[in-house]
């Protein structure tokens, strides 16, 4: 079984280091501001419940992004004894990336080891804002490839798009079978693609065949990681990358998974 106090104290230990988990956002005169504050309050929870679903239910609520840590914890133990622990964070303050960082860190402040960043997201955002590096080049690139941006792709719907995006909606899984998985990871392997690329090529082919358009801008989700030091730093560092993708009908698959990867690598 865990040792709960000790538990208690990794966290707390994880949270006084870092100071993104003592980030808090509040309304200032020249709008919302991040503030760092010296210390906060760090409580483990305990749940009581029957399931793993009613565990989550009692756990999962809002953050007030007023109050720090926006990271928080708890230990349930089912019917059948074994432990879980839970944890949340907000996304305001790490990315997917952040998630294993955090839980290495907290690994080694629980064996009592050292677990303090040598260098933070604060440190990072200093180092961008005194770097001198000449990225002209980089806006070029961007300055050309959104040029004469087109429009936004009028996709058909069961029901009329509402004014204002309400978050009603239901989701879609599938699964490929183990077969065609390898199949894929074959195919992409002998002609030099990544399946990112083949799974993004297939998507924008399924755009432009219900839009009816050949030319489109589809955003990514990107690490934003693309400096050295930064993949052992916990902060919200994701990012929206725009792809101007152009499935023309002319072109083959080849030369359209080309296309493809000439723009991700670009």
């Amino acid at each position: 079984a865990p040792d709960a106090d000790r538990l208690e104290e990794a966290f707390k230990t994880l949270i006084g280091e870092d100071p993104i988990f003592r980030t808090v956002f509040v309304q200032g005169s020249a709008g919302i501001v991040a503030r760092v504050l010296e210390g906060v309050d760090f409580e483990l929870e305990k749940i009581s419940a029957a399931s793993y679903g009613e565990a989550c239910e009692l756990f999962l609520r809002p953050f007030d992004l007023t109050r720090a840590p926006l990271l928080r914890a708890a230990l349930w133990q089912s019917p059948e004894g074994k432990f879980c622990l839970f944890i949340d964070s907000h996304h305001i303050i790490g990315d997917g990336i952040s998630t294993p960082i955090v839980l290495s860190r907290l690994d080694r402040a629980y064996a009592g080891k050292p677990s303090a960043p040598e260098f933070d997201y604060y440190d990072y955002i200093e180092s961008r804002k005194d770097s001198s590096e000449d990225n002209s080049k980089d806006l070029e690139y961007w300055a050309d490839r959104l040029k004469d941006m087109p429009p936004s792709l009028s996709l058909p719907t069961d029901a009329p798009r509402p004014a204002r995006f309400d978050y009603n909606g239901s989701e879609c899984t599938t699964a490929l079978s183990a077969s065609d998985s390898r199949a894929i990871e074959a195919y992409c392997r002998k002609n030099g693609y990544s399946e990112y690329v083949l799974f993004l090529a297939a998507y924008s082919l399924l755009l432009s065949a219900v839009s009816g358009k050949d030319d489109m801008i589809v955003g990514t989700p990107t690490s934003g990681r693309d400096i050295a030091g930064t993949s052992s730093i916990c902060g919200p560092f994701i990012n929206t990358l725009p792809l101007r993708l152009a499935p023309k009908p002319e072109l083959t698959v080849s030369e359209w998974l080309g296309s493809v990867r000439t723009e991700v690598a670009g």
